[in-house]
């Protein structure tokens, strides 16, 4: 298994995903085929080996200079005008979040037991973080029980907010497309708010791919900077850095495809986000079936009863709502990517123009992105740090 022959069989399982997906229009997420697929070969039938990410050499990426570059990119989409809109986005991520957190609370106990119940909340509503502090409390408690439990509502809870989150954007995005979009003409109805530059003419030796990757990595090295500086998470500072170098002329807006990076970093992304499953078999994905799923149901009626609601409130279409609230389960880089695999997917399924395509990007990855944001990187440490001292003392 040498780098290039583990990095061919990674292309080839995730092109069967991205058919399948492509075969069912995006309501079977590639994702979702891709870790069927890993347990089955991997740690089921021993025939994939557990390093095969790391092997591939896919993974070294993402944490070194695939997030920031992501990240800065991404926010090269954010329209200034447009983000003071985002508080929407906030209020429905705040609002699941506590529909999970409730629901969680008094119900869980009541069907699970009371340590299951709290254990698994604060992994639902966010990610790495909140399950490091969560199990490295049950490790120095004695409760090793907990400690794999908690791992395991973290690598599963993708498997129900995945789907969920697809099926719902979609829906969410089919009927802002119908709505904004008149993709039988290709014609344009709908633009967004515009920038205005201070900056009109890039060098031409700086309008190359390479020249994209060039500007972009500058300002993500500032991003970076700046979150050591200031204190304040690196994912939001490079979302806002990449925002005002775009809105001021600096980079382009969708820098990272101009730069040839989009799909290798993708790839790379979906890597990162699935490799634990190398390493699981279905009997022990049996084990915990009732307990783990049991509470991602639950949670997910929490976020449902509280977010489709608030969506109408808030004029924000109820489906798409709901899919920003299920970003905790998944939080970045797969709220990223599952926008972005719907844009695509609608897209390619409506022969829109280039620039349909954008604003339906922008519509969507933004939005889902800063949920998820504000559920795994804030929400849910504050809420491993109020139940810790509750579950372990």
């Amino acid at each position: 298994m040498t780098p290039i022959v583990c990095f061919a069989i990674v292309a080839i399982i995730f092109s069967i995903g991205d058919l399948v997906s492509y075969k069912t229009k995006g309501i079977v997420s590639s994702l979702i085929v891709v870790i069927l697929v890993l347990i089955l070969f991997g740690g089921s039938l021993k025939i994939l080996p557990a390093d095969l990410m790391e092997t591939s050499g896919l993974l070294t990426m993402i944490p070194t200079f695939g997030m920031p570059l992501i990240l800065t990119g991404l926010g090269s989409t954010i329209n200034l005008a447009d983000l003071v809109k985002e508080y929407k986005t906030v209020l429905i991520s705040l609002g699941s979040v506590l529909g999970l957190f409730l629901i969680g609370i008094f119900l869980g106990p009541l069907l699970f037991s009371r340590e299951y119940a709290l254990a698994s909340l604060p992994s639902i509503c966010g990610g790495t973080v909140a399950t490091m502090l969560m199990g490295e409390a049950a490790k120095t408690a004695g409760r090793a029980d907990l400690q794999g439990y908690i791992s395991a509502v973290n690598a599963l809870q993708v498997l129900i907010g995945l789907p969920l989150a697809s099926f719902l954007m979609r829906r969410g995005a089919l009927d802002y497309a119908n709505k904004n979009l008149n993709s039988q003409n290709n014609i344009l109805l709908n633009t967004s708010s515009q920038t205005f530059p201070l900056i009109n003419n890039i060098p031409t030796f700086l309008e190359t791919p390479v020249g994209h990757l060039a500007r972009l990595s500058i300002f993500a090295v500032f991003a970076d900077v700046l979150a050591k500086a200031t204190g304040v998470p690196a994912t939001i500072t490079y979302l806002l850095v990449g925002c005002i170098a775009a809105s001021i002329g600096f980079i382009s807006v969708g820098v990272l495809e101009k730069g040839g990076a989009q799909h290798i970093l993708m790839l790379a992304t979906y890597a990162m986000v699935t490799e634990s499953f190398l390493t699981m078999n279905f009997k022990e994905f049996y084990g915990i079936l009732f307990p783990v799923f049991g509470m991602l149901i639950l949670c997910s009626i929490g976020i449902v009863v509280v977010s489709y609601p608030l969506g109408k409130f808030l004029k924000l279409n109820p489906f798409l709502s709901c899919a920003l609230g299920f970003s905790c389960m998944l939080g970045y880089p797969l709220t990223f990517a599952v926008a972005y695999e719907i844009t695509k997917g609608i897209s390619k399924e409506r022969n829109f123009s280039e620039k349909e395509e954008q604003i339906m990007y922008q519509h969507l990855v933004p939005k889902m992105v800063i949920a998820g944001i504000i559920s795994v990187s804030i929400a849910s440490v504050v809420m491993a740090s109020m139940i810790i001292p509750k579950l372990f003392g």
